[in-house]
């Protein structure tokens, strides 16, 4: 089905956007998703993310990595101050041909059971570091976005990027460890796979297919899945389907039966059952609850 999607949505003239935003008060206030992933930075201390289930701090000069299964929106208490972060959007196939065998460069995205999100602090005595990055980096962007660009400039862009994944893959890796994880191999494969089904959720794929594209047994796909998603990969699908059906639910008029064959659903029945288990109200309820 050949549906133009019209909701709240950052646009991006190019795969990767960096802004540093000073506003009294954030401008979006209403649950989405982005097709891109997500880095907050903040540089004021009264930011926060809210999420179905809670709401996190964002403490001043820590970043918020968000993946494209987050459905969130930034904000701040009214009376707070000033909003002042830095917000960069990037596609994930921007940088990842950088990535190595030792380093992947999208792991720091990666959720660990338990928590909702991943908030990194960069020490204090190279912040100044950090900073002078981004800024540089949101130059760079206005050059690409206006047209601009010299000879170089989008390599420079994605080798900017590049460094600062890195460095904050550092700051995840003593944060979190590796104790969720099992070897590199795995954790290799694993992403490949998910990133796989977040990009094609609205495609009628089985277990089977996955199997073919990525080489793997069907039981190993399932260890996989569970030793390091903690859910089957079937669980894993219709839980980026759910995800993707609230976005829609929340930020369009489309039908249940229309979002329903958006997402990849066999029958409107099938989703609206698996939509109850999973949020305990049918998908007109939810719409009612969260849209504004």
């Amino acid at each position: 089905m050949d549906i133009s999607i019209k909701r709240y949505e950052e646009i991006f003239t190019e795969k990767v956007s960096i802004k540093h935003k000073v506003t009294e008060e954030t401008e979006k206030k209403t649950f989405h998703l982005h097709e891109q992933v997500e880095i907050v930075f903040a540089l004021s201390d009264n930011l926060k993310v809210r999420f179905e289930d809670r709401v996190v701090n964002i403490p001043r000069y820590s970043m918020l990595l968000l993946d494209s299964m987050n459905l969130h929106y930034i904000f701040s208490e009214k009376g707070s101050g000033t909003c002042d972060r830095y917000v960069l959007f990037f596609a994930s196939d921007y940088v990842a041909h950088l990535s190595t065998p030792e380093v992947n460069l999208l792991q720091c995205f990666f959720v660990p059971k338990d928590e909702r999100c991943v908030i990194l602090r960069p020490p204090e005595p190279i912040l100044g570091h950090y900073l002078k990055l981004l800024d540089y980096m949101e130059m760079l962007c206005r050059r690409i976005e206006d047209g601009e660009e010299e000879y170089g400039t989008n390599l420079q862009m994605q080798l900017l990027l590049a460094l600062l994944l890195l460095l904050l893959n550092q700051l995840y890796d003593k944060q979190y460890g590796r104790h969720f994880l099992y070897d590199r191999e795995n954790e290799r494969m694993a992403l490949e796979i998910s990133e796989y089904i977040k990009k094609n959720y609205q495609l009628n794929f089985s277990v089977e297919n996955l199997t073919r594209q990525f080489s793997i047994s069907r039981t190993g796909l399932y260890t996989l899945f569970r030793d390091i998603f903690g859910m089957t990969v079937n669980e894993y699908i219709t839980n980026c389907r759910i995800v993707r059906a609230k976005d829609l639910l929340i930020n369009t008029e489309y039908s249940v039966e229309i979002i329903s064959d958006m997402v990849g659903c066999s029958s409107i029945s099938t989703f609206s059952r698996l939509f109850k288990v999973r949020t305990d109200m049918s998908p007109l309820k939810y719409r009612k609850k969260y849209s504004q």
